[in-house]
C-alpha cells in the first residue's frame, strides 16, 4: 500500500481511479482482448497447416494481420493484468513502462489499417492489373511495404516523447495505457497530430473501400465472362480459385475493418473540431470498444469465407470426437479384461 499513500498526498492525482478490484462490468476491453488472443492464436495454428493450399503472398498478408492482431491483445492483456496487480500504481510511478507499452499498443493497432489496405491493394492489383502484379508484385515488395508502414506508424506516436504531444493517458477502468486521444487536453501541437491522424485514418478508408468495390466489380464481369473450364485449363482455374477466395475474405476484412474505424474517426474528427479536453462520454468508449473489435472478428471472417478453414476444423473436431471415443473403449476394454481376471 505504499504507492497507494504516495498517491494519497498528491493532489494532481483521483486515488479512487486506483481500485484492486476486479470488476469487469466497469472494464468493457479485457473480454474482448481475452477472447481476441485465443482466436488469433488459434488462426495462426490453422493458417500454418494450411500453408500449401494458398498462395505465400496471400499466407503472408493473412498471417502478418493474424500475428499483429494476437501480439497486440498480448501487449494490452500484459498492461491490464500489471495494472489490476498493482492497483494501477505501476502505471503512474513507472512512466517508462506506461509509455513503452501504450506506445507498442497503439501503433499495433493503428497499423492493422495499414496492412488491411496493403491487402485490398494486393488483390485489386491481382485481379484488375493480373500481369503487372505476376511481375512486380512479389513477397519481398509486400514485406518492404509492410516494414514501411509499420515504420510510419511507431514514428508517429513518438510525440510524448518529445513532447509535441499529450504523455501516455492511463485508462482507469481497463487499467491499460495508451495514446491520449483527446485533442484539448494539450498544446496545439497535440491537436494538430490528431487531425494528421485522422486525415490518414479517413484516407485509408478510402483507399480500401475503393480497392474493395472495384474487386467486386472485377469479379463480376469474370464471372460473366467466364469460359467453361476445360482440362488444360486446371492449374489455372485452380490459381484463379485461389485468388477468388482470397480475394472474398479481403472483401469481408475489409469491411469489418470500415465498420469497426470508421465511427473511432468520425468521432476523433468531432473531438479535433471541438477541442474537446476529454474522453469521458459514452461516444468515446463505444467508438474505442468498436476499434478493437476489428482483431476480434477477423478470424470469425476466416473460417466464415474461406471454405478450407471450415474444413480443417470440422475434421479436427472429428478427430478429437474419434479420439475420445476410442480411449473411452479402450478404458471400458481393459476394465473388462480385469474383471474376467
Amino acid at each position: 500500500m505504499s504507492c497507494l499513500d504516495d498517491l494519497a498526498n498528491t493532489s494532481e492525482v483521483n486515488v479512487e481511479d486506483f481500485s484492486c478490484d476486479l470488476d469487469l462490468s466497469k472494464a468493457e476491453l479485457p473480454i474482448v482482448l481475452l477472447l481476441t488472443l485465443v482466436l488469433n492464436i488459434l488462426s495462426v495454428i490453422i493458417l500454418y497447416k494450411l500453408r500449401h493450399a494458398f498462395q505465400s503472398t496471400d499466407t503472408m498478408m493473412v498471417a502478418t494481420l493474424i500475428t499483429n492482431d494476437a501480439v497486440t491483445s498480448l501487449i494490452f492483456i500484459v498492461m491490464w493484468l500489471a495494472g489490476w496487480a498493482s492497483c494501477g500504481c505501476i502505471m503512474v510511478v513507472d512512466i517508462f513502462f506506461c509509455s513503452a507499452f501504450g506506445w507498442l499498443g497503439t501503433a499495433m493497432v493503428m497499423w492493422s489499417a495499414w496492412i488491411v489496405t496493403i491487402m485490398s491493394a494486393s488483390r485489386y492489383l491481382a485481379l484488375a492489373r493480373p500481369f503487372f502484379y505476376r511481375n512486380h508484385v512479389k513477397t519481398f515488395q509486400l514485406k518492404v511495404a509492410m516494414a514501411i508502414t509499420l515504420f510510419i506508424t511507431f514514428l508517429q506516436f513518438t510525440g510524448p516523447f518529445y513532447g509535441t504531444a499529450v504523455q501516455y493517458e492511463y485508462y482507469s477502468e481497463n487499467k491499460v495505457c495508451a495514446y491520449d486521444f483527446a485533442p484539448g487536453h494539450g498544446e496545439a501541437s497535440h491537436r494538430y497530430i490528431l487531425l494528421v491522424i485522422t486525415i490518414e485514418g479517413f484516407s485509408l478508408i478510402g483507399m480500401v473501400l475503393f480497392f474493395n468495390i472495384s474487386i467486386v466489380i472485377k469479379l463480376r464481369r469474370v464471372n460473366v465472362v467466364r469460359p467453361e473450364p476445360t482440362h488444360t485449363r486446371t492449374d489455372t482455374s485452380n490459381i484463379q480459385t485461389k485468388r477468388t477466395a482470397f480475394a472474398n475474405v479481403t472483401k469481408v476484412v475489409s469491411a469489418v475493418y470500415c465498420i469497426c474505424y470508421a465511427p473511432f474517426l468520425i468521432r476523433l474528427l468531432y473531438d479535433v473540431i471541438d477541442n474537446t479536453p476529454h474522453q469521458n462520454d459514452p461516444r468515446h468508449s463505444i467508438t474505442m470498444t468498436l476499434l478493437f473489435m476489428s482483431p476480434l472478428l477477423n478470424p470469425m471472417v476466416y473460417v466464415a469465407c474461406n471454405r478450407r478453414y471450415r474444413e480443417y476444423i470440422v475434421q479436427t473436431f472429428k478427430k478429437l470426437c474419434k479420439g475420445k471415443e476410442t480411449l473411452v473403449s479402450d478404458s471400458s476394454g481393459l476394465g473388462t479384461q480385469t474383471t474376467r481376471a
